[in-house]
């Protein structure tokens, strides 16, 4: 197995890991819009849902690779993103006009 398909199986088997346990739609904060984005399109501001909960997320740093460590509130530990992810954004963030 080479590294790159080492680190994708990784990524997947992370991912898996923390599924929700509750569908997305439940976990949705009001006034949010689903968005999937990869480590580096993440936000302050936007909700991750995680282990049957959604947290805010109140601060972020990256790693030096494609992967960001994000401070979650109501959370202890920090929690690293390694790839694509459903987010929660504030629906006033977009800069689009959305589908009504």
């Amino acid at each position: 197995m080479n590294v790159g398909t080492a680190k994708r199986l990784a990524a997947g088997l992370e991912s898996l890991a923390h599924r929700p346990a509750k569908p997305l739609e439940e976990l949705r904060p009001g006034g949010t819009l689903p968005l999937e984005v990869r480590p580096a399109e993440v936000r302050v501001g936007d909700y991750l849902p995680l282990d049957g909960g959604c947290y805010r997320i109140r601060n972020m740093r990256g790693t030096g690779g494609s992967s960001r460590i994000l401070e979650l509130e109501g959370r202890r530990q920090p929690w690293i993103m390694t790839g694509p992810r459903t987010v929660f954004r504030p629906a006033d963030q977009f800069q689009f006009p959305l589908p009504t």
